[in-house]
């Protein structure tokens, strides 16, 4: 609907000066009228300007006007004194005039002076302090209905109503009357005054009922919900016989009377009921009362609202006498009211602090009772019950709010949620319930749903992410996951990523991963060829050890720190590792031989090519055993082939080659069995059945679900997991055999004095002949200590057994992996079992590193000191990246060593062509002489 803001002069002459009878120009924003506006409506009897934001009425606005039916001003906000004394000149009466709830503090005295009034005057639910004494005195109305209800009205003038000889209801209800002036019906046609709901103590002699006629007087006297003291008998002369009188009765003492009169004594819960005609139901519907329509009648029944309810101010008409009506109930909260026929926007009373209403329609002081536990008790409760403590939370509005005890929980705004680091699971609570309550428990204001004031369901119990980076969920309800990470305790990659210890990284683009494989790749050949050529070199002359003595040696070390370290770095979250250290864990994970971890990268590229702990378990279990299997279906072949060659004719030779080739295979063999062990045995480890943990999901510990910790995805409690376990379980046999079978091979050679047929490497000074398969297992050691690297390789797997089973946040676990640290470094340090100094101090150091490490995630380092966190975060990558810096150092001061070595021979061959050039110069001139 198009909305009115300004009127020019004339607007409406036209309309006018047709056949139009009614203007209805209501619910505009109109803010101000022209003079001379309506001057040719002299047809118009009926016009409304209802709610359009009028601020005054100017001098002769209605002027050529002359009769009127209904003049509507209702519900503008007039400005103090912006009622013209001259606002209705030109208008020669008007039956029913409503200037109701229009902001009127004051009314002129000559307002009326020159307009008849003939039906009603409705001056209801203003500001009103007084009554200009000579209001109707002017000139004579015919008035029957006059509503001065809801104003500020203390006194009456004496004689105010005198020149209304035909007023028979006068509503007076809702103002701040203390008393009345005598005679004050004198010379009306009364038979019903409403009074109550005013603060009138006293009733003097003065005869203020009675209208001094015989032909009507007051039938129905409403004085209920006033502090009434005392009436005296003369105050009640003049009523009609048998007339109703309503009042309170606590405080009075009933006059005696000559007359017969009705007295009814009601208590605060007395709600009158009064018929009303169209026009007067609809003023009454948004003055505490609520108002039915008779049908067949043109009037209405208006009822109270009754105590504990209130009506609203908004209620009208809306077409043809149908009304938007009733009463509302007093807002659950801090509110009450024990008044009846209360009307505003929220007309009721506040509970005192610390106490509210816990199911709304509050009727008196006694229905507010004490707040729960947990909240503010000095503060008014407004729409809940009672604001909630600091670091507390509720999960009911109008309930009790508890303590965000709970390691992880974020209390604000009187809900709780989780802190960044930690992470809940909502797949058995209802999180658009609970959310719903949230944005409900927000509002504080009375728009609030009255659906949703409790979250009837239970929280999800709150963990600790193991690494709480992961989990950066921001205070959201939800609890979200850092960027790269999803699932439960955010432990999962996202699409795009890809894991490297138990951390995601962005995947690289093609072009970086071809690169990363390359230059991987020429390391590797680079190192392989250098390997040869020192091989080749060695060949030519005796050497105590060869470089692939010294590589394997050295090589054992580095892979069982890093074998150790890799998995003890995936269940660490101590420290706050740099940016840079996801390329460093790209390379810790290569370090560590971990065959399902090779196939890590491939799913960046390849999403469905994932890998979950059973097909590690698989990977790492077929490894070793196809290994095996293909070794000796190599040997039955090549048996085979011997047995069925014609050539025998030279058997020797045949038989050295043929040693010397299966040597080399067993060599293979036993070389990945040993590098690949480790692996075989994490994988192994991960399924057993200690590594299932056990969640409760909620906090009525109604569900909880068992999960596999190398893995959150897996479900401990399906039939296919416990296929796997016990799979798991048969495999371990592995676990045992094999270093029992080298165990058992280096003793067996050990006690052998006897040199057997096998080919010995040269310069072997043990003075104990072991095959070449067996010997990087006990080369680089002191003869005395031949079983040393089977101790280490139980070492490792121990400690990797303890950390995977029970995790590094386990007691158990620290206890176990920090006193096996430290008991081998006092046994490296006293019985240095090793040959090679060098070697001897680089597994000194490899050990070092472990226990450091151990004993930083022992004493974690404050989470809330970046700056410390980031600084040990930086030594420790430095600590970690010592063992392969002492190899990679002593390799390049090796190849200084060789260049400086080779450039130096070169000098001295140079020297002996130059001395040899001499002296065949030398002979030379010799011979010519002599020949001379």
């Amino acid at each position: 609907m198009y909305e009115l803001t300004t009127v020019e002069a004339g607007a409406f002459d036209d309309l006018c000066r047709s056949a139009t009878t009614i203007l209805m120009y209501s619910n505009h924003k109109i803010k101000s009228l022209p003079d001379g506006l309506f001057k040719y409506c002299r047809n118009v009897v009926d016009i409304a300007l209802s709610r359009c934001s009028l601020n005054t009425i100017p001098a002769g606005l209605l002027r050529g006007m002359i009769d009127v039916q209904v003049i509507r001003l209702d519900e503008n906000p007039f400005n103090p004194n912006g009622i013209s004394e001259d606002a209705f000149a030109g208008v020669a009466s008007v039956a029913d005039l409503s200037l109701f709830k229009a902001n009127i503090d004051m009314l002129p005295p000559k307002l009326f002076a020159s307009m008849q009034l003939n039906a009603s005057l409705n001056l209801g639910l203003n500001k009103l302090k007084e009554l200009p004494v000579d209001l109707f005195s002017h000139r004579s109305h015919r008035l029957r209905i006059l509503y001065l209800l809801r104003n500020e009205l203390r006194y009456l003038p004496r004689g105010i109503f005198r020149n209304l000889p035909y007023l028979q209801h006068l509503y007076l209800f809702g103002n701040q009357l203390i008393s009345l002036p005598e005679e004050m019906l004198l010379g009306t046609s009364m038979t019903q005054l409403y009074l109550f709901q005013n603060e009138i103590t006293n009733i003097d002699e003065g005869r203020p009922f009675d209208t001094g006629r015989n032909d009507t007087r007051v039938k129905l006297l409403l004085l209920q919900d006033n502090p009434l003291t005392s009436i005296s008998p003369g105050a009640i002369t003049g009523l009609e016989e048998n007339a109703e009188i309503v009042l309170y009765c606590d405080l009075l003492s009933i006059p005696w009377t000559e007359q017969r009169l009705n007295f009814t004594c009601v208590s605060n819960v007395y709600t009158p009921s009064i018929r009303l005609d169209g026009r007067a139901a609809e003023t009454f519907s948004v003055t505490g009362f609520y108002c039915n329509h008779t049908d067949g009648q043109h009037t209405s029944l208006c009822t109270a609202c009754g105590v504990g309810t209130y009506g609203m101010l908004v209620n009208r008409f809306i077409l043809h006498n149908e009304m938007e009506t009733g009463c509302r109930l007093c807002p659950r909260g801090g509110y009450y009211q024990d008044v009846v026929g209360q009307s505003g926007e929220l007309a009721c009373k506040r509970c005192n602090n610390g106490t509210f209403v816990r199911y709304g329609g509050g009727h008196s002081p006694l229905s507010c009772e004490v707040c729960p536990e947990g909240t503010q008790k000095t503060r008014t409760a407004n729409f809940r019950a009672c604001s909630c403590l600091e670091n507390h939370f509720r999960l009911d509005r109008f309930g009790r709010c508890q303590n965000c005890s709970e390691k992880g929980m974020l209390c604000r705004d009187e809900y709780a949620t989780i802190k960044d680091g930690y992470y809940w699971n909502w797949t058995y609570t209802d999180i658009d319930g609970y959310k719903r309550f949230v944005k409900n428990l927000l509002i504080f204001n009375r728009t609030y749903d009255n659906t949703s004031t409790t979250f009837d369901g239970s929280l999800p119990r709150i963990y600790s992410c193991p690494q709480q980076s992961k989990c950066n969920n921001s205070g959201s309800i939800d609890g979200g996951c850092s960027t790269g990470y999803t699932g439960w305790l955010c432990t999962i990659c996202q699409e795009g990523f890809f894991e490297a210890l138990s951390y995601c990284h962005k995947c690289p683009d093609w072009w970086a991963f071809v690169l990363e494989v390359a230059a991987l790749l020429l390391l590797v050949a680079v190192f392989l060829a250098y390997v040869i050529k020192q091989h080749q070199r060695e060949k030519r002359r005796t050497c105590s050890r060869t470089i692939i003595d010294v590589t394997l040696a050295r090589g054992k070390i580095v892979l069982a720190f890093y074998q150790i370290m890799g998995e003890f770095w995936e269940s660490l979250d101590v420290v706050n590792w740099p940016p840079h250290f996801a390329l460093i864990a790209n390379v810790m994970t290569l370090l560590q031989f971990d065959i399902s971890a090779i196939f890590v990268k491939p799913s960046c590229f390849w999403p469905r090519f994932l890998l979950s702990p059973y097909d590690e378990f698989v990977i790492g279990i077929s490894f070793p055993v196809s290994l095996v299997i293909f070794t000796c279906v190599l040997f039955s072949c090549f048996r085979v082939w011997i047995k069925i060659s014609p050539d025998t004719t030279i058997e020797e030779s045949r038989k050295q080659s043929t040693d010397r080739w299966s040597s080399n295979v067993m060599v293979l063999l036993i070389l990945l069995l040993f590098v690949t062990y480790t692996s075989s045995c994490n994988v192994t480890f991960a399924l057993f059945g200690q590594t299932c943990e056990t969640f409760v999901l909620d906090q009525n510990n109604l569900h909880n679900v068992s999960l596999l910790r190398s893995d959150y995805a897996i479900d401990c409690s399906t039939v296919k997991h416990r296929r796997f376990t016990i799979i798991a379980y048969i495999s371990s046999a592995y676990i045992v055999m094999f270093p029992g079978f080298l165990l058992l091979q280096l003793r067996k050679y050990y006690r052998k004095k006897e040199p057997d047929n096998s080919i010995q490497p040269q310069g072997d000074d043990h003075g104990y002949h072991y095959p070449k398969w067996l010997r990087f297992l006990c080369e680089n050691y002191k003869p005395e200590f031949w079983y040393w690297e089977i101790v280490e390789l139980c070492r490792k797997i121990f400690q990797t057994l303890v950390v995977i089973l029970y995790g590094y946040d386990s007691p158990l676990t620290v206890l176990v992996t920090l006193t096996i640290a430290v008991v081998f470094l006092t046994l490296h340090a006293s019985y240095v079992p090793m040959k090679d100094p060098f070697e001897q101090r680089l597994q000194m150091a490899s050990l070092w590193a472990i226990f450091l490490n151990m004993l930083v995630a022992a004493v974690p380092i404050p989470v809330h000191n970046d700056g410390v966190s980031q600084l040990m975060g930086v030594l420790l990558c430095f600590l970690n990246f010592s063992v392969i810096l002492i190899i990679t150092g002593k390799v390049v001061l090796r190849l200084i060593f060789h260049v400086r070595r080779a450039k130096k021979a070169n000098g001295d061959t140079e020297e002996a062509a130059l001395l040899r050039r001499e002296v065949h110069d030398g002979y030379e001139s010799t011979n010519q002489v002599t020949e001379e």
